[in-house]
């Protein structure tokens, strides 16, 4: 049976940087169990539609020590990514593929990038 992911919807300023932390893991059974994601392939990607080829940005992904913080998905977007975001609205998800060949994406959504006034100082 196929999980629809939870919807996360972005505003950012381009050229600023942002961080978000997700917990991943199963709460099917009313208490929440944070996934050991070690091992895990994790991408999270940036696309002007869902259906474009084109990665427009990237996040970067950093699980930290899973012994210590199972689940936890830190994201994060440099400047050099949201620079990327030319005042328009943007798709992204975040995707996980375990050790076993699992793919599943928790967490989608749209981005929203509001065009930056100030530049880099010359």
């Amino acid at each position: 049976m196929a999980v629809k992911p939870t919807e996360y919807n972005i505003e950012i300023y381009r050229g600023d940087t942002m961080s978000l932390t997700v917990v991943y893991g199963d709460d099917s059974t009313g208490s929440p169990v944070p996934f050991d994601l070690t091992g895990c392939d994790i991408n999270a990607e940036i696309r002007e539609k869902a259906d474009t080829e084109t990665v427009t940005a990237i996040f970067l992904i950093d699980t930290g020590d899973q012994a210590v913080t199972p689940g936890r998905i830190d994201l994060y977007l440099d400047s050099t990514n949201s620079e990327l975001l030319v005042g328009r609205r943007y798709v992204w998800d975040l995707e996980v593929e375990f050790p076993d060949g699992r793919v599943r994406t928790p967490v989608a959504g749209n981005i929203v990038a509001t065009p930056d006034v100030t530049r880099d100082i010359l």
